[in-house]
């Protein structure tokens, strides 16, 4: 089984994610996360299933900001496109890959002195038991 993958500009090489994106003010949370892929990947998806809500605190380092984070998590699957993503500004590569590399990818994660992808790779293990990988 392939899932489709990102990697953001700062990512060491070799580190991919599943995408992500945020749903603007009033927009259908299904349309908006089919223009996400469209952006992040250059796919065209039909949402298959939710997966998982999540809502979490981030502190940032050296501050007292506090920034309220939520994630809904859902699987797609593959309908069209060519991986030609137009969010050139947040995506370096995009990248079609064997379901087996998500382990490697979380672990990678952990590794990292990102805190942001300690949550990225917990989001992965949650998604691993849901879908049973």
């Amino acid at each position: 089984k392939k899932i489709i993958v990102i990697a953001k500009h700062f990512y060491p090489q070799g580190l991919f994610r599943a995408p992500s994106g945020g749903i603007n003010p009033g927009e259908d949370f299904v349309e908006g996360a089919k223009r996400e892929a469209r952006e992040e990947t250059g796919c065209e998806i039909q949402f298959e299933n939710f997966l998982l809500k999540t809502y979490v605190q981030f502190i940032q380092k050296n501050s007292d900001k506090i920034i309220n984070w939520h994630s809904y998590i859902f699987q797609a699957k593959y309908i069209s496109g060519n991986f030609e993503f137009t969010d050139t500004n947040e995506i370096r590569e995009v990248a079609l890959v064997d379901i087996k590399h998500f382990e490697k990818f979380s672990e990678t994660m952990r590794a990292s002195e990102i805190g942001g992808l300690h949550y990225r790779a917990a989001l992965h293990d949650e998604v691993k038991k849901l879908i049973k990988l």
